[in-house]
């Protein structure tokens, strides 16, 4: 017994001794050993894995004393997936997951796959029958049918089986394209068609008869024409019809008298013109000479004029007497010559371009000259002036700017017409002082507005704010006798 104790008193000695004396540190040759208090730093020297515990080895950075520790091995695997067996629409696939590591693996399924169909209408809807579509897995076969609804609408297709006219109704049948579906409908009765006739000319005394009647059916009726001034004079100036006297209308002076007195013919000078307003021009003019048209032999008294102008269809558009007063002289082209105008909005309606002009002078108690007869030519009803027309580059800019003061016209025998433009220049693109023509677009429309000519004319060099007057442009589209023309201006680029 005291032979162990004094072994074990001895080996606390000993450790005793060593716990002072093991951790000392020598700073220089002077310096005196000191105890270490340990400042560990950690690192991992094993990592841990699913299948190992890993070490943490801590070290005193001051006597380098270490020790250990062990780190519990990873509660979880590293897994990677792997599709190792691909669904299809009959079977299910497999994806199997397997550890990096440790190799450790599991599987779980893969739902099979929709079928991959290709649809046939095997017999389309219609009106009439259902349809039946046909679906086909192209990878399993797998097949099986589904009905289609009939459609709710026919597919109908119109067509007028009875024409309809002023007397019946029409029929205008639909049948479905599809089924054979049939219904019909009806057509309201059309309008007459009425053609006119005058079945009683108007007098002076007695209003005139116009009929019209209905070429399908027959139905007709009636309008009043209103007399009109056509008077049947004598040579006194009398109407042998109703009493009309012209002496008492016209009214003339002595001076005007005497100069009736010695009228000898009347000469038709430009009888039939127009001017830009829309107005026929008849022209006359009173000679006290009957063998050439002289000057200095005309004079000018009142008169009047009957002035009938039918169509091409031999109807009577226009049938009036008019007056003329001294004051309706005036000189053309050194000619003494009466004037009366006749604007086109005076003339009835009319199926048919104007024709033909017939016109009788009278000089009450002295002369009445027989009738003369004349064509009718056209008109052109020129645009409201002043107007301003731009011409434009291929760019879109303004180049030049012209001012339209006036337009008129001539028309040849032959049908082609001039134009006669008047005007200033008002703009340049390239200043003031720079000459060069101006461009002005224009349209001319026949009676039922369509397009008959479509043109530009271009003026002579021109600087800002020089005037032109009559630039003319010749245009070679005939014009028909009696036809009434617009004319419009256009911009131009």
């Amino acid at each position: 017994m005291k032979k162990f104790t004094k072994i074990t008193s001895c080996v606390i000695a000993i450790l005793l001794l060593f716990s002072v004396t093991a951790c000392k540190k020598t700073n220089n040759a002077n310096s005196t050993n000191t105890t270490c208090t340990h400042s560990y730093t950690s690192e991992i020297t094993k990592k841990p894995t699913c299948q190992e515990p890993g070490a943490k080895t801590f070290t005193c950075d001051v006597c380098k004393d270490s020790y250990t520790e062990e780190i519990e091995k990873l509660t979880t695997h590293s897994y990677t997936s792997e599709i190792t067996k691909e669904a299809t629409c009959q079977d299910s696939g497999v994806k199997t997951y397997t550890c990096d590591i440790c190799g450790d693996s599991y599987t779980e399924d893969i739902e099979k796959t929709d079928h991959d169909y290709v649809v046939e209408k095997v017999r389309p809807a219609s009106c009439a029958i259902e349809g039946i579509n046909a679906y086909t897995c192209e990878d399993c076969g797998y097949a099986y049918t589904e009905e289609v609804p009939k459609f709710l609408k026919h597919e109908y297709q119109c067509e007028v089986t009875k024409e309809a006219t002023c007397k019946e109704l029409g029929v205008k049948t639909y049948i479905c394209d599809i089924c054979g579906d049939s219904y019909t409908e009806a057509i309201a009765k059309a309008t007459h068609s009425y053609t006119s006739s005058v079945t009683k000319e108007a007098t002076c005394d007695e209003t005139g008869v116009r009929t019209y009647t209905c070429g399908v059916c027959g139905d007709s009726y009636t309008e009043d024409i209103a007399k009109n001034e056509n008077h049947s004079l004598t040579r006194n100036g009398n109407c042998k019809k109703c009493g009309f006297n012209l002496v008492v209308e016209l009214n003339m002076s002595e001076a005007e008298k005497n100069n009736a007195s010695k009228l000898a013919t009347v000469f038709s000078y430009n009888t039939l013109l127009t001017d830009n307003s829309g107005n026929y021009i008849v022209r006359f003019a009173l000679s006290s000479r009957s063998e050439e048209l002289d000057a200095s032999a005309l004079f000018a008294v009142p008169a009047l004029i009957d002035i009938t102008i039918t169509n091409s269809n031999g109807l009577t558009v226009y049938s009036k007497t008019r007056e003329v007063k001294s004051s309706d002289y005036q000189i053309e082209d050194g000619v003494l010559c009466a004037n009366v105008k006749i604007n086109v909005e005076e003339l009835k309606e009319k199926d048919g371009k104007l024709s033909k002009l017939y016109y009788t002078v009278y000089i009450p108690s002295y002369i009445a000259f027989p009738e003369t007869e004349l064509s009718v030519p056209a008109i052109i009803i020129m645009p409201d002036l002043p107007d301003i027309i731009y011409e434009y580059d291929y760019s879109g800019k303004l180049k030049t700017g012209v001012k339209i003061t006036d337009i008129s016209y001539t028309i040849g025998t032959n049908g082609y017409f001039y134009l006669y433009f008047t005007g200033e220049k008002t703009y340049d693109q390239k200043g003031d002082l720079y000459s060069r023509g101006c461009s002005i677009g224009f349209k001319v429309y026949d009676e039922e507005d369509y397009l008959i000519v479509s043109d530009k004319y271009t003026t002579q060099g021109l600087m800002v704010g020089e005037k032109f007057r009559d630039d003319d442009d010749y245009v070679t589209t005939k014009l028909e006798p009696g036809g009434i023309y617009r004319l419009e201006l256009l911009n131009v680029g």
